[in-house]
Formats: structure tokens, sequence, C-alpha cells
């Protein structure tokens, strides 16, 4: 308790007040007080059980979204002592940007993808269990269109037929049709690595 007694956070409005979400906050002024911290992933009679109702777990996730908001204001502080040490506040903001562009990018290829993994086990299907390779590696563009061009293709027809029936409908369905018509582009452009190694030269 010496280490990790919580303050309120000064001024007014939501960001203030009583830190909402504590956990991290503790173990980073445990942290500093020159204890080791661990995240245990099986330790046994300790565990949060699920609301008991809607409202309930409403009620909690709110506390937790203020809480995260809380500790984004925590960090600002945090960082303007120590941020030029590990590279600045630009450095992590730029990965963070690229980072989302391309989850953006790549969640209409994984909806999709995931959406056929359940219609093939559900049909019965037999599944080849392959481990995948753990050290990045380029993907070959005949890899990339073996796997991913009868998703394209099926895309592309439908992508035709909106467009034969409502062509505005095109402008809605553009989020999410460009990133699978581009799906083989964006599997080989994303595994070389000599592009992580350009990006991270740059700090991204």
């Amino acid at each position: 308790m010496r280490h990790c007694a919580l303050a309120p956070i000064p001024g007014r409005g939501g960001m203030a007040g009583p830190v909402m979400s504590h956990d991290f906050v503790e173990a980073a002024l445990m942290r500093r007080a020159g204890y080791e911290v661990w995240l245990v992933s099986d330790l046994a009679g300790s565990y949060e059980q699920q609301q008991p109702d809607l409202l309930s777990e409403l009620q909690r996730d709110r506390r937790w979204c203020q809480g995260n908001l809380q500790n984004s204001r925590l960090m600002a502080v945090f960082l303007s002592r120590d941020q030029q040490t590990f590279g600045g506040a630009r450095a992590p903001m730029r990965s963070a940007a690229a980072e989302t562009l391309l989850a953006v990018l790549q969640a209409p290829v994984r909806m999709l993808a995931h959406s056929l993994f359940v219609l093939v086990a559900l049909t019965g299907l037999k599944l080849e269990w392959k481990s995948p390779p753990r050290e990045a590696a380029a993907i070959s563009w005949r890899d990339a269109a073996a796997r991913l061009s009868p998703m394209t293709g099926l895309v592309g027809l439908l992508a035709l037929a909106a467009a034969w029936v409502d062509p505005a409908a095109l402008v809605l369905l553009a989020p999410v049709a460009w990133p699978l018509l581009l799906a083989v582009p964006l599997a080989v452009f994303t595994s070389h690595v000599s592009l992580g190694c350009w990006m991270r030269e740059r700090g991204c």
C-alpha cells in the first residue's frame, strides 16, 4: 500500500477524480518502487465472475472505458518525462496509425475468411492442419493467388451484380470491397521483411 496508493486525478470532468481502471496504474507504481511485476495467466482461485445481467455488465464496461481514458491522461504525464528515451511521442503515434490502417484493410479479408472457415467446418470437410511458420518470410504471388483469388473473384462478381442493379451501391460497398479485391497484393506486400525493416528504420 505504501507504493501503490492512488491519489485522485486533479481537474474536473470524467478524466479527473478517482482512478477507475487501477490495475496497470498500481503495477506501474510497484515497478517504479523497484518490484518486479508479472502478468500471471495460470493463477488458480483468482478470477472475476461475469456480471449477472446486461445492465450490470454495461455499468462495468462504462467504468473500464472511463478508466482507460483516464490512463491515457496518466500516460501523457509518464511520457512527458521519459518519452525521448523511448523514441519520442511521434514514433508510437505513427506506429498506431499504420497499424490501424492495416487492420482496417485486413478486416474484410478476415471477415470473409472466417465465414468460409465456419461454412467449411459445418460441411464436414477434412482440415489438414500444418503448423504455420514462425519466422518472417515473404509470401509468393503464386501462393497468395492460390489462397485468395477465389475470394477476390467472388467479390468481383458480387460487385458487378451490385453495379448492374444499382451503381450507387458501389459507393457503400467500397470500404469492404476494395480490400477484398486487393487481397492478393495486400498479402504479398505486407509479408515482405524488407518493408518491415524499412518502416522500423523510420520509426514506424
